[in-house]
Parts: C-alpha cells; structure tokens; sequence
C-alpha cells in the first residue's frame, strides 16, 4: 500500500473511530527496516507513524488497517497518560516482566472493542505468516482473536 493511502486511512479511522487523536498531526515514515511492520510515537501534537516499506508493499488493506488500529489503540493511550505518566509507563515496562504483554493484550481487546477485529485476525495472520509467530506475551493470538470474534 503506497504512502498516501495508509496516510488517507489512517486519517479516516482517527476520525471515525479515535476522536482523542483527531487534533494531532500524524506524519508517516517509509522505512527499511526488519524491526517493526508499524511503530507510533506522540511527540507533542504530532503522531509519528513508522512503516516498514517492504511490508506496506505487500500487505493488503485489511492487513494494513489492522496493525493501524492496533497502533492507533497505543497512541491514543499514550495521549491521555500525558508525557509524564507515558515515560514512567514505558520505563516500567522495560523493568517488570509481564507488564508490557498485558499492556499489548489489553490494546488488542480494545481494538476488537472498536470495531477493527477482523482485520486485528487479518494482520496477525500475515504477521505469523511472514515472522515468529505472536504468543501469548505477545498479545492476543490467532485463536484469542478468533474466539472473541466468534463470541461478539
């Protein structure tokens, strides 16, 4: 998917579903990378929004909108801890094991919750398809995802 048009949905999700990040700016960064397929950070009022190129290339909409949402889910998080509480968030997370897979899961409930499941199941599929498959500390899985979307 080209630059423009992860820019263009991204926009249309924040607004139909992210009303918290609707006064920010989100700027996007095509990257060569092998880290991440997407990566979202607040700087003041601009969202930063990093996407692997290779990965844009090949994933189809749904796949796109899925790890979208799950982003967004973190951003919007991050925006209303605020700066201080979002480092000190971040700090423990890198210091109490456990702390980040709940976060994770937790933002992947709340994706189901906005109405973006399906394409979260999309994304996770591709993921576990093209890289390590996602467990349990990493968030909901293939089947989590499934049973709750069989359960709504």
């Amino acid at each position: 998917m080209k630059k423009s048009r992860i820019v263009a949905l991204a926009k249309a999700m924040i607004s139909s579903s992210f009303p918290t990040l609707k006064e920010l700016t989100l700027k996007l960064k095509m990257l060569d990378t092998d880290d991440f397929v997407m990566a979202i950070r607040l700087e003041g009022k601009e969202i930063h929004l990093d996407v692997s190129r290779e990965d844009a290339a090949r994933m189809e909409r749904s796949v796109v909108t899925g790890v979208l949402a799950h982003e967004l889910c973190h951003a919007e998080e991050d925006y209303r801890r605020g700066p201080f509480f979002d480092a000190l968030f971040s700090w423990l997370y890198e210091r109490i094991p456990g702390l980040e897979t709940r976060m994770e899961r937790r933002i992947d409930i709340e994706v189901i919750r906005k109405g973006y499941g399906k394409e979260l199941l999309a994304f996770q599929r591709y993921h576990d398809r093209l890289y390590e498959p996602y467990d349990q500390t990493d968030g909901l899985t293939v089947q989590e995802i499934e049973e709750a979307l069989h359960d709504s």
